[in-house]
């Protein structure tokens, strides 16, 4: 598979992004971490998020009721 030098640019940088959301994911605490992974990786809504975590939905807005 032949890439193009600005595709390899564009790979090295999705990479690159990837690993420091990985680093930022890890340091929030698990509460956070799942509300944000499930809101914009899995898609989830507040409701679906509440139910699934057995947050009040008010928590689920505010990445898991930080503040």
């Amino acid at each position: 598979m032949r890439h193009t030098e600005s595709g390899l640019e564009e790979y090295a940088i999705s990479l690159e992004t990837g690993s420091r959301v990985q680093k930022l994911l890890a340091q929030l605490p698990e509460a956070q971490r799942e509300v944000v992974v499930l809101a914009y990786f899995y898609g989830h809504t507040q409701s679906e998020i509440a139910k699934k975590t057995k947050q009040p939905l008010a928590g689920c807005g505010d990445a898991g009721g930080a503040g």
